[in-house]
């Protein structure tokens, strides 16, 4: 908007606030909707700022105060933990804890074959399968970066070892 815009003149609606702009391009990371109800508000975390619908991330109660994402209360809690979802290479979004303690993309507990959210109204903790991991997009870029590194060898004569599924 031009800064002219913004200069007071009759019959000029007012300019519009910066609330409502941030508000209008609100975007749930877990379901990219941006419709926000009284019912189901998009909750913005206080430490990396993630949006979120309340229900999408299984906010129970959205406190008077702050609000931070499980992923924001325990890097706050824990200044050297480095978190990242077991199943992609994407370090940002809205995470939870898995059962066996790792992180994973809500999204990713959605889309992904052997991965279940055990408390659907709270969206967490996420039980993985230990199969599961080997489905993600990290273990595709992983193997991707191994098909790119020389052959050790040892395997030179045998070949690659056979995948099981």
């Amino acid at each position: 908007m031009p800064k002219s815009w913004l200069i007071k003149a009759d019959g000029r609606p007012p300019p519009p606030s910066n609330d409502l702009e941030e508000e209008e391009d609100a975007v749930c990371c877990v379901c990219f909707d941006g419709e926000s109800t009284d019912t189901n508000p998009i909750v913005f975390c206080d430490g990396c700022n993630i949006a979120i619908h309340k229900a999408c991330y299984g906010i129970q109660a959205i406190p008077d105060g702050d609000f931070f994402c499980e992923k924001c209360k325990f890097t706050r809690r824990h200044r050297d933990a480095k978190v990242s979802c077991v199943m992609c290479p994407f370090e940002d979004g809205a995470m939870k804890q898995t059962t066996n303690q790792g992180w994973i993309h809500v999204v990713c507990a959605i889309w992904y074959p052997g991965t279940w959210i055990t408390n659907l109204s709270a969206m967490g903790p996420v039980d993985v399968q230990p199969n599961a991991v080997g489905r993600g997009l990290k273990a595709i870029a992983q193997s991707r970066n191994a098909a790119r590194a020389p052959m050790p060898e040892e395997l030179r004569s045998t070949g690659p070892p056979r995948l099981m599924d």
